[in-house]
C-alpha cells in the first residue's frame, strides 16, 4: 500500500490522538463553546469581525490586487469567489486550500485571465495577508512591552518572531527596489531554484508592484485592519478564559499560532492550532489550558461562519454545469 493511500488514516489516527491528549489533559474543555450562547458580545464580536473584515475587506483587497494585474471582476463576484475560498479554507486540510479553489474559479470564469495570473493574484492576496499579520502583530508587542528585550524566558521565542518580523519588512523592501533583479541574480548563480515557483511567483509580483506601489500599500493596509481586529477579537476570546492575558502576549504569540495553523492535517488548523497555541501561550508565562481553550472558541466560530461560503459554491457548482449541459445541447 502506498504512502499516499494510507496518509488520510495517518492523519486522522494523529489528530484524534492530540485531541484526546488535549481533553484527558483538561487542557481543552469542549464545554467552553457554550460561552457563545451565554454571552451575546462575544457572538456579535465574532460575526462583526467575520462579515465587515474577512468577507467585505478581504474581498475588497483580493479585488484591488486583481485589478492591478488588469483581471476586471465586479465587486460582488469577488466576495462570492472570496467566501467559496474561506469554505474550504475550513473543508480542507490547512488554511490556504481554498486559495487554490477561488483562484480557479477566477481562472474559469474570466476567458482574458490566464491560469498563472488567477494564482498570482491569490499568492499576492495570501502574501499581504501574512505581512500584514507579522507586521501589526510584533510592532504592537515592541509599542505595549516597556522593555521587550529584557525577559530571558521568552527571547528565543522573541527573536523567532522578530526574524519572520524583519523578513516581512524585508519583502516590502523588495518589491519596491527591485526584487526581481536581485532574485535574477541569485537564480543565474543557482540553478535550482530556477525551478521554484515560489521564486518565480515573487518576480512577477516585484515587477507588477514596483510599478503599481499604491496596489501593494493600500493591500498591506487592508491586511492590517483585518488581521488587527482579528487579534483584538481573540485576545477578547482570551480574557474569557483569564483576566493575565495581555494584548502584547497575544500580539507576541497569535502569528506564529496562525502561522502553525496552517500546517495541512486537518481542516481549519485544527488539533495543530490547538497545541501551537497551547505550547506558546504556556512559553509566554500564561497558565495551561487557556491557549488551547481560546483557539478552539476562536476556530469553531469561524469554521461556522466560513461555512456560509459553502452556498455561492453550490449555486456556482449548478451555474457551471447548466452552461455545460446547453452547450453540450447546443
Amino acid at each position: 500500500m502506498s504512502l499516499k493511500k494510507i496518509m488520510p488514516l495517518i492523519k486522522i489516527t494523529l489528530l484524534g490522538a492530540i485531541f484526546y491528549w488535549l481533553v484527558s489533559s483538561g487542557k481543552l474543555k469542549l464545554s467552553d463553546l457554550s460561552k457563545y450562547g451565554s454571552d451575546p458580545r462575544l457572538l456579535i464580536y465574532l460575526l462583526l469581525t467575520w462579515i465587515i473584515s474577512f468577507v467585505f475587506l478581504g474581498a475588497l483587497r483580493w479585488k484591488i490586487i486583481c485589478n492591478s494585474l488588469k483581471i476586471s471582476k465586479n465587486y460582488l463576484s469577488m466576495i462570492n469567489l472570496h467566501m467559496i475560498g474561506t469554505f474550504f479554507n475550513v473543508a480542507m486540510p490547512g488554511a490556504v486550500g481554498g486559495d487554490f479553489i477561488k483562484a480557479f474559479y477566477l481562472f474559469k470564469e474570466d476567458e482574458n485571465t490566464t491560469k498563472t495570473t488567477a494564482f498570482l493574484s491569490v499568492f499576492l492576496d495570501r502574501l499581504s495577508g501574512l505581512l500584514g499579520l507579522f507586521i501589526f502583530g510584533f510592532s504592537c508587542f515592541l509599542i505595549l512591552t516597556s522593555d521587550p528585550f529584557s525577559n530571558r524566558e521568552i527571547l528565543p521565542l522573541i527573536l523567532f518572531v522578530s526574524v519572520f518580523f524583519i523578513g516581512s519588512v524585508s519583502v516590502v523592501g523588495l518589491f519596491f527596489f527591485g526584487g526581481e533583479k536581485i532574485i535574477d541574480y541569485f537564480q543565474q548563480k543557482i540553478n535550482f531554484l530556477k525551478k521554484l515557483e515560489l521564486l518565480n511567483q515573487l518576480k512577477k509580483a516585484s515587477n507588477i508592484l514596483r510599478q503599481k506601489p499604491m496596489t501593494f500599500l493600500i493591500a498591506l493596509g487592508l491586511s492590517i485592519i483585518i488581521q488587527g481586529t482579528n487579534m483584538a477579537f481573540f485576545y477578547y476570546i482570551c480574557t474569557k478564559f483569564s483576566s493575565e492575558v495581555t494584548f502584547a502576549q497575544v500580539a507576541l504569540v497569535f502569528p506564529l499560532g496562525v502561522l502553525i495553523s496552517a500546517i495541512p492535517l486537518a481542516p481549519g488548523g485544527l488539533g495543530v492550532g490547538h497545541v501551537a497555541f497551547e505550547k506558546l501561550f504556556v512559553m509566554v508565562g500564561l497558565s495551561s489550558g487557556i491557549g488551547a481553550s481560546a483557539f478552539n472558541l476562536h476556530v469553531v466560530g469561524f469554521i461556522t461562519c466560513f461555512c456560509v461560503g459553502g452556498i455561492p459554491y453550490l449555486l456556482k457548482r449548478k451555474q457551471i454545469k447548466t452552461d455545460m449541459s446547453q452547450s453540450n445541447t447546443g
